[in-house]
C-alpha cells in the first residue's frame, strides 16, 4: 500500500491524467491554464510521482464522488478540479471508522482495532490488513483527523484539510514564563450536587498555572481539531494538558461548528493530568526532569500542535517551573445578572488567595434561608444540573436578587461548601437588574494591537479633559475611530430618539469588563473608565476612544489581557438599557520606538557563544584620549539631533564601572542617565560626552586590547510597561568598545598586485595607492600616498581620506607610524631595509611625450632601498623648454622599492608593510617582489 500527501492543487491530476477541467469562482483562466500544463505532463502512475509531490501548504475544503457519472470533485482555495475516474466499478462505497466501529454505506459492521481504510484489490483492508470484506474496485473517500484519505483502484492517498493546515503558531501571553503546578489528593472524594454526584480520584494531579492564548495562520485553520502539548528542548511532552482549543473574541468566547477565529487567535484551557498515588517520589522527580535539567538550567519549552496532517511547533522561547500548588479561600461577589432566562456562570465574581488552578470544580447552590428559597421559587431561579450556572426565568425577578453558595473542591481533595462548619462554601448575591425589552447592540471586532500611543503635550489633545487629581502632564494615548452608522440605521425611532437624547444631553453610561491579573483581580476596572477618553459625532455616525496611559495614573490597562468597553443608552422612565455598544480590545507590547542603528562611525554586532551584543564606536582622538559619537548609535529623535522621541526619557543606560576617567553620556560611573538631553548632538568633537583615556587595556591574557565598558540599560514604554533591551547574551546590558579604526580596517593589496616583478636592470617596483585595496570596517576606502586628481593637480593623502574619515581625528600612519620588513618567502632569512631619500634630480622627462619617470641610483649590494616619492602635478610646457608636448605630465606618489644586487633571478622577497595609529594599534599588509633579468 503506497500512501503520499499531494498537493492539494495537483493531486487528481496526478491520480488520473485522465479528461480533467478546472472551473474557477474568480478570474484565474491563466494561472489554471498553466496548471493544466503542469498536469499533462505528469503521468498517472502514483509511483511515478514520488519526486513531484510537494506540499502546497493549501488544504482541501471537500471531496466527493458522483457514482452514476464517476466523476470526483476536489474543492481547494476557491477553485474547483473536475476530473472523470476511470474505474470498473459502478458505485461507490463510504467507509469509517468511529469510535472503535468500522461503518460501511452507514451500516455498523462491527468493533475494529485499526484507523486506516484501504481497498487493495477489491478487499477492504484496516492499517494493512484484510478486513474480510469484498468491496470491488471503487472510490473510498474517508474523514480522518484533519486529512481525506482516499482510495481508487487500490491506491491510497492522504490530503490535508483546508482547516487543518496551519503554517504558523505562536503563544502571544504577556508573560512565557510559567508555573506548571501539582497537588496531591490522598484519597477518592465524592463532591458535587445532589443527583450529580462526582468523584476526585485519588491521585498526584499536574496543569499549568493559566490558560493560553494562541495566534494561527492562515486565518481559515482549525485550531479545534489539533491536539496541543508542551515539550522541552530534548522533545519530552510535559504531559500537561490542556481542553480543545476555543475561539477567542477578546472579552467574549463563541462555541461554533466550524470554528475558524475571526482573528486568528484561539484560547486553550488548561486542564489536569492525574498520576496514580505510586511511588510519589519519583512521580515528582520525573516530573521536575521534564522542566530541568538534573542541576542544570531550566528546558526551554514548545507548545506543539498536531494531527494526522501537520504538526508545527511554536519558537522555544516558552518556559515553566514546577512547584506545588498554593490552595487558598475562594472569595465571591455580588454581581448584576441583566437578561431573563439567560445562563450565567459566576466566573468573573470569584477570587482565589491562593492559585486559581487549586480549584479542581464547583458547583452552586441556593442559600437555605427560607425567604431566600421562597424568593427563588417567586423568580423562577434554576441552578444547572452540573451546577455550574444559573438563571432566573420570571419577570417578577427584575430589579430584585437571590443569594447562592459557591461550593468548590480543591486538587488536594478538601471540600468547601454548604453554611456551616469550618469549610463553608462562598456566598455572593445576584441581582437582577435588566427588563425584559430588546436592546439593540453592536460588537466591534477585537482591536487587537501593539499601544502604540502618542505624547499628549496640550490639553486640547485629549478628547475629554483630564480631572483636578490627575493631570495627565504626563500622559500618552492612542486614538482608536469607530463607524456605528450600521448600528443607528437598525434602532427602532424610539430607540433612536432614546439614543439621540443620550448622545446630545451626555447621558451615555459606560461599563469597562475582562482583565485579566491585578486590575480584574482587585476590581480596578471602575478606575481604569479614566484611561478611555471618547467624543461622538452623531451627525457623522462615528465614536472615537482615546486609550491613555500614564506614569502618574492611579492605574493603567494590562497588556495581553481581554478588555472591552460598554457604552449604552437607558430609558430615562423606564430606566432600562435600550441600545448598547462595546468595544472589544486587547493592547499589546508597544512597538519599539527607540532603536539601535549603524552610524558613520559606529555598528551593533555581536561576539562570543551567548552572541553578546556590542557596540564598536570609532571615536575621535586626541592625547590619548579618544572620543565617542554616541549620538549616531541610537535613534532617539523624532527628527535627527533637534527633536528627542517622547520617550527617550524612559530609555536609560548606565556605565557600572569605577574608572573615573570615563565619562559616559555626561555622567560619571555608577548613574543612569536617560537619552533625552544626554545624548547630546555636537559637531564640535571634542565636545562629545562620552569618552576615555589611555585606550588601551590588557585583557584576562595580558594582551593589549581596545578600551571598553559593559553598559547597563533599562526600558519603560511611556514610563508604564518595561521592555528587555538587547536580548542577545545578558539581558539588558551591551559592551562599549572604543575601537580604533584602522585596527578594524582591512589591508590588502589590490587584485593583480599581490606578486610584483621588479624592472629588470634597475631593481625597482613602485607601488601607489592603485596598488593597495585599503577598507575602513565601515567599507570606506582609505589611501596611504597623495595622488592626483583628474586635472592632474596634487591630491594630499589627507583629502583623499576625508570621504571616509577625517585624519586630524583619527591620526595614522605618520613616518614613525609605518614599519617595513623583509624575508624570503620560502625561509625565515631576514633582509635589511633602508631608507633613501629621494631628489629631484631623479626625474626623468621624455622630450617628445612628457611623460614623468625617475631613474634611481644603482641598488645597493645587499641592502634594499626604500624611496618615499611625492606626487608631482602637471605642468604646462607651451613654450617647450623641456618636451615637444605642451604639457608635463603628472607623477602620483607612492613607494619605490629598490632590491639588492645580491638577490637571485626569480627569488621571491615577502614585504611586510605595518601602520600604526596615534593610540598605538597597528595593521599590516603583505606582498611579493621578485626579480626577474
Amino acid at each position: 500500500m503506497r500512501k503520499k500527501y499531494l498537493s492539494a492543487l495537483l493531486f487528481g491530476a496526478l491520480l488520473f491524467a485522465s479528461a480533467g477541467t478546472f472551473t474557477s469562482c474568480k478570474d484565474y483562466d491563466d494561472d489554471i491554464n498553466n496548471l493544466q500544463e503542469q498536469i499533462d505532463k505528469v503521468a498517472a502512475d502514483l509511483s511515478d510521482l514520488a519526486e513531484l509531490v510537494k506540499n502546497s501548504g493549501k488544504g482541501v475544503t471537500s471531496v466527493t464522488f458522483d457514482e452514476e457519472t464517476g466523476v470526483l470533485t476536489v474543492v481547494t482555495d476557491g477553485q474547483t478540479a473536475t476530473y472523470t475516474v476511470k474505474t470498473s466499478a459502478t458505485g461507490s462505497v463510504n467507509v469509517e471508522i468511529k469510535n472503535g466501529h468500522l461503518f460501511v454505506d452507514g451500516v455498523d459492521k462491527g468493533e475494529v482495532s485499526g484507523s486506516k481504510v484501504t481497498v487493495v484489490d477489491g478487499v477492504l483492508n484496516i492499517d494493512g490488513e484484510p478486513a474480510g470484506l469484498e468491496v470491488g474496485s471503487k472510490v473510498v473517500i474517508a474523514k480522518g483527523n484533519g486529512v481525506y484519505q482516499l482510495t481508487v483502484d487500490g491506491e491510497t492517498i492522504e490530503l490535508p484539510m483546508a482547516a487543518a493546515s496551519i503554517s504558523y503558531i505562536d503563544v502571544i501571553n504577556g508573560d512565557k514564563q510559567m508555573n506548571a503546578l501539582y497537588d496531591i489528593n490522598k484519597t477518592d472524594v465524592e463532591y458535587g450536587p445532589e443527583g450529580n454526584k462526582k468523584t476526585l480520584k485519588a491521585g498526584l494531579y499536574t496543569t499549568l498555572d493559566r490558560d493560553l492564548k494562541i495566534v494561527v495562520n492562515p486565518k481559515s485553520a482549525d485550531a479545534s481539531i489539533f491536539t496541543f502539548s508542551l515539550k522541552n528542548s530534548e522533545n519530552v511532552d510535559t504531559e500537561l494538558k490542556f481542553k480543545p482549543a476555543k475561539e477567542y473574541k477578546g472579552a467574549l468566547f463563541a462555541n461554533e461548528t466550524r470554528a475558524t477565529s475571526a482573528n486568528s487567535i484561539w484560547v486553550l484551557e488548561n486542564d489536569y493530568t492525574r498520576y496514580d498515588n505510586v511511588n510519589l517520589d519519583d512521580i515528582r522527580t520525573n516530573l521536575y526532569l521534564k522542566f530541568k535539567a538534573n542541576d542544570g538550567p531550566a528546558y526551554a519549552l514548545t507548545l506543539e500542535a498536531a494531527n494526522d496532517a501537520v504538526t508545527i511547533n511554536t519558537p522555544y522561547n516558552l518556559g515553566a517551573e514546577l512547584r506545588q500548588m498554593k490552595s487558598g479561600v475562594v472569595g465571591a461577589f455580588g454581581g448584576q445578572y441583566k437578561y431573563i432566562n439567560e445562563w450565567n456562570v459566576p466566573e468573573n465574581w470569584v477570587v482565589n488567595d491562593g492559585d486559581e488552578s487549586a480549584v479542581y470544580d464547583y458547583w452552586l447552590t441556593l442559600e437555605q434561608s427560607p425567604l431566600n428559597l421562597q424568593r427563588a421559587k417567586m423568580y423562577g431561579v434554576e441552578i444547572s444540573e452540573d451546577g455550574h450556572s444559573f438563571r432566573f426565568t420570571k419577570e417578577a425577578g427584575i430589579g430584585n436578587s437571590i443569594e447562592f453558595v459557591y461550593n468548590y473542591i480543591l486538587v488536594n481533595g478538601t471540600v468547601y461548601q454548604g453554611q456551616t462548619g469550618d469549610n463553608q462554601g462562598a456566598r455572593f448575591t445576584a441581582s437582577f437588574s435588566q427588563e425584559t425589552a430588546e436592546i439593540a447592540s453592536k460588537v466591534f471586532e477585537d482591536l487587537i494591537k501593539p499601544f502604540d500611543a502618542e505624547k499628549i503635550t496640550k490639553p486640547e489633545q485629549l478628547l475629554t479633559p483630564c480631572n483636578s487629581t490627575w493631570k495627565c502632564a504626563t500622559a500618552f494615548a492612542m486614538t482608536q475611530k469607530y463607524d456605528y452608522a450600521s448600528f443607528y440605521d437598525g434602532l427602532s425611532d424610539d430607540q433612536k430618539l432614546v439614543w439621540n437624547s443620550a448622545v446630545s444631553e451626555g447621558y451615555l453610561y459606560f461599563d469597562l469588563i475582562g482583565g485579566e491579573g491585578d486590575n480584574n483581580a482587585e476590581g480596578d476596572n471602575w478606575s481604569l473608565l479614566n484611561n478611555i477618553r471618547y467624543s461622538i459625532d452623531n451627525t457623522k455616525k462615528e465614536i472615537t476612544l482615546q486609550f491613555l496611559v500614564d506614569e502618574n495614573a492611579f492605574d493603567n490597562f494590562t497588556l495581553n489581557n481581554a478588555y472591552a468597553l460598554e457604552v449604552f443608552a437607558k430609558d430615562p422612565i423606564a430606566n432600562n438599557i435600550v441600545a448598547s455598544l462595546k468595544f472589544p480590545f486587547e493592547l499589546q507590547q508597544p512597538t519599539m520606538d527607540i532603536v539601535t542603528r549603524d552610524g558613520n562611525f559606529s555598528e551593533w554586532t555581536t561576539e562570543g557563544d551567548n552572541n553578546e551584543e556590542v557596540l564598536l564606536s570609532y571615536g575621535a582622538y586626541k592625547n590619548n584620549t579618544m572620543y565617542l559619537p554616541l549620538f549616531e548609535s541610537f535613534k532617539a529623535w523624532t527628527k535627527d539631533y533637534t527633536n528627542y522621541d517622547a520617550n527617550a526619557q524612559y530609555y536609560t543606560l548606565m556605565n557600572p564601572g569605577f574608572d573615573e576617567s570615563t565619562l559616559f553620556l555626561g555622567k560619571q560611573c555608577g548613574e543612569f542617565v536617560s537619552l533625552d538631553n544626554n545624548l547630546q548632538y555636537t559637531s564640535v568633537w571634542q565636545d562629545w560626552n562620552t569618552f576615555a583615556e589611555a585606550n588601551m587595556m590588557k585583557d584576562q591574557k595580558g594582551n593589549e586590547v581596545e578600551k571598553s565598558i559593559m553598559v547597563q540599560s533599562a526600558y519603560k514604554h511611556y514610563g508604564v510597561y518595561p521592555e528587555d533591551l538587547f536580548t542577545n547574551g545578558t539581558k539588558n546590558q551591551f559592551k562599549l568598545v572604543f575601537a580604533s579604526l584602522l585596527n578594524h580596517s582591512t589591508l590588502k593589496m589590490a587584485e593583480g598586485s599581490e606578486t610584483l616583478t621588479a624592472a629588470a636592470g634597475t631593481n625597482v617596483v613602485f607601488i601607489s595607492n592603485e596598488d593597495l585595496n585599503f577598507l575602513t570596517p565601515k567599507d570606506g576606502k582609505f589611501f596611504l600616498f597623495d595622488d592626483l586628481d583628474a586635472n592632474g593637480e596634487v591630491v594630499t593623502r589627507a583629502e583623499l581620506n576625508e570621504l571616509s574619515f577625517n585624519e586630524a581625528q583619527r591620526p595614522f600612519a605618520s613616518e614613525d607610524m609605518i614599519a617595513w620588513s623583509a624575508k624570503d618567502k620560502k625561509g625565515e632569512t631576514k633582509h635589511n631595509i633602508q631608507s633613501a631619500t629621494f631628489e629631484g634630480s631623479y626625474w626623468v622627462i621624455d622630450k617628445q611625450t612628457g611623460d614623468r619617470t625617475f631613474n634611481l641610483p644603482a641598488p645597493d649590494a645587499t641592502n634594499i632601498k626604500l624611496y618615499n616619492v611625492p606626487a608631482c602635478p602637471v605642468v604646462k610646457d607651451t613654450k617647450h623648454d623641456y618636451t615637444a608636448a605642451d604639457v608635463v605630465k603628472g607623477h602620483e606618489g607612492g613607494i619605490a622599492i629598490q632590491l639588492p644586487t645580491s638577490i637571485e633571478d626569480q627569488q621571491e622577497i615577502e614585504f611586510t608593510l605595518t601602520v600604526k595609529d596615534a593610540l598605538g594599534f597597528t595593521n599590516n599588509v603583505k606582498f611579493v617582489v621578485k626579480k626577474i633579468k
